[in-house]
């Protein structure tokens, strides 16, 4: 493994619980697949693995995420799905190998790098972002850096693409002027 690059996945599942990812449809048929073979039901599953707590909110959340339609899964919690995958005896590199996105808290979907390389650029674009870089309040998914020097502006878009695993087309630049500008 190189030593410069780190893996992000595994740095989400193991250091914030409550992040919330998708994964492949075949993984979810594998997860599905082991609940039958080892319990013959997801309420038994559930129930033997104390998933099923009085509160039915927790026991929708778990089954609306293992549906097998995607298209009406929802999000589910990492720490949910390390316990559902640990008593299914399900290894944490499969879960690893299968993410396909990240999820925030309002549904929009996060498409992260699986490993990233730290060097140079990623430093440099770190250490822009603390200097001239602020978050939107307003709209809680909104980052930016404020510079009008075409050499930081060409950086800041190259290294949301090469780090963010975005495309150009999807991001957006907004120009502001002072309001007591002539």
């Amino acid at each position: 493994m190189d030593p410069n690059k780190i893996d992000v996945y595994k740095i989400l599942l193991d250091y914030f619980p409550d992040i919330r990812l998708f994964l492949t449809d075949n993984f979810i048929g594998k997860i599905w697949e082991s609940i039958v073979s080892q319990y013959g039901s997801f309420f038994r599953f559930a129930k033997n693995n104390n998933f099923y707590f009085n509160d039915s909110n927790y026991f929708t959340s778990i089954t609306s995420y293992l549906l097998k339609d995607n298209s009406k899964r929802s999000a589910i919690k990492s720490k949910d799905l390390l316990k559902i995958c640990k008593s299914l005896k399900i290894p944490k590199s499969d879960i690893l190998n299968n993410i396909t996105f990240f999820s925030v808290a309002s549904g929009n979907r996060i498409h992260l790098p699986k490993k990233l390389k730290i060097d140079y650029d990623f430093i440099y674009g770190v250490g822009l972002y603390l200097a001239e870089g602020k978050n939107d309040k307003k709209r809680r998914y909104r980052s930016s850096i404020a510079n009008t020097e075409p050499e930081i502006v060409y950086f800041s878009v190259n290294w949301f693409v090469k780090y963010s695993d975005l495309n150009k087309k999807d991001l957006k630049f907004y120009i502001t002027t002072p309001t007591n500008c002539n």
